[in-house]
């Protein structure tokens, strides 16, 4: 299937799964500060502990971006036209990776609900032979959607010179809430990665000192007695 423009950049929109560890207009020096106080108050070692940490402290920082994004977003009356086009983009962008129904159902939920309505009336699955196929009958359809719907609402704005804002809004609260729990899931994964880690390393640590320990006793028990004159 051919990539829409921009490609897998397009997640930079809103960054929540940009490539880039930093975007443009982030600061260095605040992820280095979130970065380092995660280090020490989890004292990692060893490349795996260390690898974790850096997960992270990305997750949290991901989740500090999505706020700030969102927070642009809602402050602009002309947002949601802009905001929608971003999230179907991204979103389409995923499905190209997608291989099972699960995997591209779940990127769609995420879409306002009359996208799922209309991808249901229009492109059945069972009209293909396999996942794969449908995917990418549903993408470019979604695409189409978005398009439209941008056209619709951009002529409703230059006639009305307004939007329906408080609608909008709890739509955008939605989607942003439904981000912010898939980084939470990454968060709590990456949490429960590291305790493992910690405790595996700990469980090594007490078995080796008590095999060493009974070496040496080992060792006293046959060492030979000398007779005293």
């Amino acid at each position: 299937m051919a990539r829409k423009p921009g490609g897998k950049n397009n997640a930079i929109t809103h960054g929540a799964y940009a490539k880039d560890l930093l975007l443009p207009n982030e600061s260095r020096e605040q992820f280095e500060l979130l970065h380092q106080g995660l280090i020490e108050e989890w004292n990692p070692t060893g490349t795996l502990e260390n690898d974790t940490v850096l997960t992270l402290a990305k997750c949290i920082w991901q989740k500090r971006r999505i706020e700030g994004f969102y927070r642009e977003e809602a402050l602009d009356s002309r947002y949601q036209n802009a905001y929608e086009m971003k999230l179907v983009f991204y979103i389409a962008d995923e499905m190209e990776d997608a291989e099972t129904l699960e995997q591209a159902t779940r990127w769609i939920s995420i879409l306002p609900e009359e996208y799922g309505k209309w991808v249901e009336e229009t492109v059945p699955r069972s009209s293909f032979d396999d996942d794969k196929s449908w995917i990418a009958a549903v993408t470019l359809k979604i695409l189409r959607i978005a398009g439209e719907r941008e056209r619709i609402a951009r002529t409703r704005i230059d006639l009305t010179g307004q939007t329906h804002r408080s609608a909008n809004l709890r739509e955008l609260t939605a989607k942003e809430i439904a981000l912010d729990e898939r980084l939470d899931a990454q968060i709590d994964r990456a949490f429960k990665r590291l305790a493992q880690l910690k405790t595996f390393k700990q469980i090594v640590a007490e078995q080796a000192s008590r095999a060493k320990i009974i070496d040496q006793h080992s060792v006293a028990d046959h060492r030979p007695q000398t007779s005293a004159n």
